[in-house]
This record gives structure tokens, sequence and C-alpha cells, in this order.
């Protein structure tokens, strides 16, 4: 028994000195980033406890795991120094309201093993996300929130093949979404909205099978929707709002039967709302300046909210998601229908179009085949008649030398298996 408590008291002692080397540790890197004395509450045993502080979160073996950097509690007027790589058990490290004109984001964060979520919200940053953080891998969450970072957004985030969560709004970063995010089989939420960037919704998206939120509003997004959108069949918000995007929706939109909230407002789009009749767990629709038009369905009382451009967009009977009626005029029964004639008669185009695709295609292999088979029966003609014509003139100057034979010779009397 006393073997017994003697090693509970030695664990306890080595638990001890540990979480207070844990608190000079993070004390130093505290009064380096402040450039101010930072005293700690002490314990009974006069011992510094920095696990009592509210942005500091330690385990029950004093083990430090979490570090909030508020700027409303400390003032920080220096950048992150390295020696915080020495608290080796981080699991999340947060910037929050800090105020400090120069402050970076660390470029040494993968040398944290078990850094999971790495988080920066309504700081002043002012700089581009730095491509090591791509190197983090064990990274479930990246939140990036009112920071005014700029730049492109860098591929290597798409090696941080663990990330869940993706969270870089209402900053000015431009470029374009990269395709590497088709790597992040893991995501789960995809919010980019409200920032500068262009081109197209990558189709490598489509690959994000775990995907349940997609928020790319308020960005200069073009092109049409990729046509298998429909694939991501967990998907429970699509806010494509506020962009330049172009085209009908894809057909397989109806096929996002998880589908709870739908933003399409203030784009380029062109084509009915049809596809509304098909999303039975829809609670909020915004349709504004869409380019969409049409007759909404009589929609249940699960949807709660429902905005759209009345003179494009109406409901026959009064909605319960809207506080107006929304009449549907004979002019816009009669744009539906001519929309309508016009898919059917573009639709049949296009299968003609197919048709003859396929046989101009068919006719392009042929054609080349039939030339190589022409060529190949020429090329064997040629040279039989060029075998003919060597073996005349070879009977011819046997016979004008009369060598073998005291009359003369024909082709039929020569015995072709044996040499000349």
């Amino acid at each position: 028994m006393k073997i017994k408590y003697n090693s509970i008291f030695f664990m306890f002692g080595l638990c001890t000195t540990y979480a207070q080397n844990q608190c000079d540790i993070i004390r130093k890197v505290l009064e380096e980033l402040t450039s101010n004395t930072i005293d700690f509450p002490k314990n009974k045993e006069s011992l510094l406890h920095c696990c009592g502080v509210d942005y500091i979160g330690c385990k029950g073996n004093g083990k430090i795991f979490n570090i909030e950097l508020n700027g409303d509690i400390l003032n920080i007027k220096n950048n992150v120094p390295e020696s915080l790589t020495q608290l080796v058990d981080i699991e999340r490290i947060a910037f929050i309201n800090n105020k400090y004109e120069k402050l970076t984001i660390p470029n040494f964060l993968n040398k944290f093993p078990k850094l999971d979520t790495f988080e920066v919200t309504d700081s002043q940053i002012f700089n581009e996300i730095p491509e090591s953080i791509g190197e983090i891998k064990n990274l479930k969450s990246l939140v990036f929130v009112n920071d005014n970072i700029k730049g492109p957004i860098p591929e290597s985030l798409g090696s941080l093949t663990n990330l869940e969560s993706l969270y870089l709004e209402n900053n000015i970063i431009s470029g374009s979404i990269p395709n590497s995010f088709g790597n992040l089989k893991n995501l789960q939420i995809l919010t980019l909205k409200n920032n500068k960037l262009g081109g197209s919704i990558p189709t490598d998206l489509i690959k994000l099978k775990k995907l349940e939120v997609i928020e790319l509003s308020g960005n200069a997004l073009t092109e049409e929707i990729p046509e298998d959108l429909g694939d991501l069949d967990k998907l429970r918000i699509l806010d494509l709002s506020n962009n330049q995007l172009t085209g009908s929706l894809p057909e397989s939109i109806t096929k996002l039967k998880k589908l709870e909230k739908l933003y399409l407002g203030y784009n380029n789009f062109y084509g009915t709302v049809d596809f509304a009749n098909e999303l039975p767990s829809l609670k909020e629709i915004e349709l504004n300046n869409s380019g969409l038009f049409g007759i909404l369905p009589n929609f249940s009382k699960n949807v709660t909210k429902c905005s759209f451009s009345e003179q494009d967009i109406c409901i026959e009977k009064k909605p319960t998601c809207a506080s107006t009626d929304s009449p549907c005029t004979p002019e816009l029964h009669k744009k539906v229908e001519e929309f309508n004639k016009y898919e059917k008669s573009r639709k049949r185009n296009e299968g003609i179009f197919s048709s003859s695709k396929i046989i101009i295609s068919l006719i392009i292999i042929i054609i080349p085949l039939i030339g190589i088979v022409i060529f190949l029966r020429v090329y064997k003609w040629y040279s039989l008649k060029k075998e003919n014509d060597l073996l005349i003139k070879q009977i011819e100057r046997i016979n004008s030398k009369n060598l073998y034979y005291d009359s003369e010779i024909t082709l039929n009397d020569l015995d072709f298996t044996k040499p000349i």
C-alpha cells in the first residue's frame, strides 16, 4: 500500500510540474504578444494556475488544448511567437476581435501535431492566407470571417482532406474557387460568401458527397450551375444569390430532396420555377430578380419564408409564406406556355442534333477506314504488278541470252518454287 501511495504522489507531482511548465510557456507567449506582464492567479500551493483563465482551456491532466486570443481581453500588440509551438497538445487556436493592424497568420501552424481548429474572426489581417495552411493535415475546421483577408484562395487548401467545415466569408478574397477543393472529401460546410470571387462554380465540387451547406452569395461568379448539382443529395442549404450566374437551372436540382433553404436571387438565370414542386423539405426560398419566372406550387405550411419578384413569379392561392397575394396574370401564364413550347422544341432539336452528331461521328470514323481498305487493296495490286513486271523482265533476259532453253519460255514454263 505504501508503494502504491508513493506512486500516486509521484504521478501527481509529475502532472503538477507538467502543468506548471505549460503555464510558464503560455505566460511568456502572452507577454510577447501584449508587451505587458501577465499574472495568472495562483492555487493554494502558490503555483501558477493558467487553466483558470477564460481564454485558456486545459484538460484534466493540465495539458493546454485551447487558446482563444480575444482582443476584448488581451490588447495584442505583436504577432504570435513561434515559442507557442512548445505546447504540442494544442487542438484549437482562435483570434477574435483583434485590432492590431500588423497581425499576420503564423506560418508555423503545421508544427502543432494535434491542431484541428484554427479560427480568425473580426480581426484586421489585411494579408493573404499562407500556403502553409495546407500542411496542417489534421485540420477539421478553418475559419476566416470578417478579417479583410485578400488575395486568392491557395490551392494548398485542397490538401486538407480531413477538413469538415470551411468558412471564408466577409473578406476581400479574389480569384476563383480552386479546383483542388474537389479533394476535400470530408467537407460538410463550404461558406465563401461576400468576397470578390469570380469565374465559374467548379464541377469538382460535385465530388464532395458529404456537403450539407454551400454558401457562395455576394461574389461575381459567372456561367451556369454545374449540371450534376443534384448528386449532392445531403445538401440542406444552397445560397448562390447576388452573383452573375446564367442559364437555366440543371434538371438534377429536383434530386435535392433534403434541401431546406434555397437562395437564387439577383442573378441572370432563365427558365421556370417548376423545380420547386420537387423539393419536399423546402422551408425557405428566395428568387428576387433571379431571372426565373412561372407559377410556384401551393407550398405546405413547412415553407415559412418565400420571396420573389411578383411580376415574374406567382402562387395560385394566397401563400402561407408571404404576407401578400401574388395573383397569376394571363400574361404570366402565356409566358410560361411559350417557354414550355420553346423547351420542347429545343429538346427535340437537341435530339435531332445529337443524332446528327452520332451520324457525322460515324461517317468521320468510317470514311478513313474505307480509305485505308482502298489504300491496302491498291498497294497489294501495285505490289503484285511490280512482281509480275520483274518476272517478265527476267524471262525476256533469259530468252535473249538463250541460257537454258533452245526455244522461248513463258511464265507458264517457270517453276516459281525454285530460284532462277
